[in-house]
């Protein structure tokens, strides 16, 4: 299945494609991707709510096709 992380920031808009059999990974995946692109200190500020939401995240992403992770960052099912 193929999932889409999008990352907003100012005018810009990042698209990065996630190829996974299961929410739960693809959600794992985006969060690396978001500690890469973003740097350690976005990672570090939001390991706390990251942790403590992700089963939010993959009930959402599995129910309602999309997620929210952060500001202006959504992980979505591609169709």
């Amino acid at each position: 299945m193929s999932y889409e992380l999008i990352i907003k920031e100012n005018s810009n808009i990042k698209n990065f494609i996630i190829e996974e059999s299961e929410a739960e990974l693809a959600l794992y995946e985006a969060i690396d991707t978001l500690q890469l692109w973003m740097g350690a200190d976005w990672m570090r500020n939001a390991k706390d709510r990251l942790n403590k939401s992700f089963n939010t995240f993959e009930k959402e992403l599995e129910t309602k096709g999309k997620t929210e992770l952060g500001y202006n960052i959504m992980l979505k099912k591609k169709k």
